[in-house]
């Protein structure tokens, strides 16, 4: 009697882990998944805070200055190691005299006051009194190539695409604020 309670708990003990061995593999596929897509979030958003952080020093309010600041822009973010690398077709950057720039995170800027209107590099160059920020949208940025795979098996494409917003600018002279 007691080999066949034995063989009965073996068998219980073979179906648990047949049952639960799928279940425990897909959460660990799923943390790294989440792992990877928050480490690409957070270097896109690194990226653009370093790059404008770096433009505003060179907001001057003249035309040479938003020059500048969109070379050393697109400089910064094309010489970024992030893996993927960024996509710099996708990159918005403007000038603005306030910091008050709200993205909904879906690619689209909607700017929310009236008195705060970003204009892009040749605006600025035109009308540079009073644009002492500067705003970089990264625009919809592609995963690493494993979100990337994975976002094709499932219903959504979400995994495969990010998106930042940086804005910094220059109070003083010497000085260069983000805003977040």
């Amino acid at each position: 009697m007691t080999c066949l309670d034995s063989s009965y708990e073996k068998g219980s003990i073979s179906i648990i882990t047949l049952l639960l061995l799928p279940l425990s593999i897909t959460v660990f596929l799923m943390v790294i998944i989440l792992g990877q897509l928050i480490e690409q979030r957070i270097n896109l958003d690194r990226a653009l805070d370093d790059a404008a952080l770096a433009a505003a020093f060179e907001l001057d309010q003249t035309p040479q200055g938003f020059l500048r600041a969109q070379t050393l822009i697109n400089s910064l973010l094309s010489h970024s190691q992030i893996s993927p690398a960024i996509d710099l077709s996708q990159i918005n950057i403007t000038f603005g005299p306030c910091p008050h720039l709200l993205s909904p995170l879906d690619g689209i800027v909607n700017q929310t006051q009236t008195v705060c209107n970003f204009v892009s590099t040749q605006n600025a160059m035109n009308q540079s009194q009073g644009l002492i920020y500067v705003a970089i949208d990264s625009g919809l940025q592609m995963t690493g190539s494993l979100l990337f795979y994975l976002s094709s098996l499932l219903p959504t494409s979400q995994l495969s695409q990010i998106h930042s917003l940086a804005i910094a600018g220059r109070i003083t002279p010497y000085s260069a604020r983000l805003s977040q």
